[in-house]
């Protein structure tokens, strides 16, 4: 069984609707870059990531224990959920209650819900301080034609494996030259050659680095305290625009969409940030996580869409001016009517018609403009069928 030591968890609410749980933990035990792999890839799963006929075959922890909550609810065994899948072959179903199990109290478990909103792994942040692996990995990884290539493939595939959380030998990028493109891609290559490796990924933010009070200061503090949290306003923006995303549909009154505009609004200026740091370093992190987390290819495609609801609000506002207007000109057309039946006929032609009805002269009005409302409407109605029916 593997332990690790809990130093802090956390959880940080925002205004989008946004929560990020932070579990920070020391491995102070398994030193050798095997068994990092290994806690990265199984530690971080929050759900089955899918079923097995043979519960040892789950690619994920058999089950996780915790010791600084509740008593009543320290072990989830994935095992038994997927055994229990099989047990039952009518009702087959399968609940991602992980989170909620570990957080919330079995009393409290009918008034608080947790939904994932990315993904069913956790985001992985993740630190080596060891001599060695920073001697061997810190290569300039730009240009490996002055390297072995038989040792920068072994290189460059274990240090994929670290990236993108794969186990040690199940590295899913297998052909070399597409990996080299991707690690170009995901390698901060400042201070490879000095010993420093920083990667990143859609799925982690991973460094590697030496040992010593001095790197402790420069490297070590920096991404627990700075680097992180960037890892972090990162992933809250892209669960944020997500989020809105899902918000946008074809029925929303403009109400909602005020609403929907006043909060991204607000997102813009409160999270959606064009740098976080003063340091070069920190700046240019924050690009290479938003480019893997493809921030402004989302911003994009949430944008058009806005655009669209903007535009699908304008034609409604438009039609109910239509509308209005189409009111506005019966009335006068019925004006000059009936003006031109006064010059025609007689100038007292109107009040005459009103006496002979026994009707007031207002009375009469009242009921040309109920019907022209009433026609006007029967129009509106007719061309929106039309409309939704296109």
């Amino acid at each position: 069984m593997t332990k690790l030591c809990v130093s802090n968890i956390r959880l940080k609410v925002f205004n989008t609707g946004i929560c990020i749980l932070i579990i920070e933990l020391h491995n102070n035990d398994y030193r050798d870059f095997k068994s990092v792999k290994e806690i990265n890839y199984l530690g971080r799963q929050i759900s089955l990531p899918y079923i097995a006929k043979d519960s040892a075959n789950i690619a994920c922890a058999q089950e996780i224990t915790w010791d600084f909550l509740y008593p009543d609810n320290k072990t989830y065994s994935f095992k038994e959920k997927n055994e229990n899948f099989w047990k039952d072959p009518k009702g087959r179903r399968y609940i991602l209650d992980f989170l909620e199990n570990m957080i919330i109290d079995k009393k409290a478990k009918n008034v608080y819900r947790i939904k994932s909103s990315l993904d069913d792994r956790m985001f992985t942040c993740c630190l080596i301080q060891n001599n060695e692996l920073s001697r061997i990995y810190g290569i300039d990884y730009k240009d490996n034609s002055i390297y072995d290539e038989k040792k920068y493939n072994q290189i460059s595939e274990s240090l994929y494996e670290y990236i993108y959380i794969d186990k040690e030998g199940g590295c899913s990028a297998a052909t070399f030259s597409f990996r080299k493109e991707i690690l170009d891609n995901s390698i901060y290559h400042r201070w490879t050659e000095f010993g420093t490796i920083y990667g990143a990924s859609h799925t982690s933010l991973v460094a590697i680095t030496g040992e010593g009070e001095f790197l402790e200061t420069i490297i070590t503090r920096p991404f627990l305290t700075q680097y992180v949290e960037i890892a972090i306003l990162v992933l809250v923006q892209r669960t944020s625009i997500l989020r809105f995303q899902k918000r946008i549909h074809g029925d929303m009154n403009n109400k909602k969409i005020q609403k929907l505009q006043s909060d991204y609004i607000d997102y813009r200026n409160q999270l959606h940030f064009f740098e976080v740091s003063s340091q070069e370093q920190g700046i240019e992190l924050y690009e290479l996580i938003r480019k893997q987390l493809y921030i402004e290819k989302e911003m994009e495609a949430l944008g058009k869409n806005l655009e669209i609801l903007y535009e699908k609000s304008n034609v409604d506002h438009g039609n109910k001016f239509n509308l209005f207007g189409v009111f506005i000109g019966f009335i006068a057309i019925l004006s000059i009517v009936l003006d031109l039946i006064d010059f025609v006929l007689e100038r007292e032609f109107t009040k005459n018609f009103c006496v002979q009805l026994e009707l007031p002269k207002y009375v009469l009005l009242g009921i040309i403009l109920l019907l022209t409302f009433l026609i006007c409407f029967f129009i509106w109605r007719l061309a929106k069928r039309k409309w939704r029916l296109k």
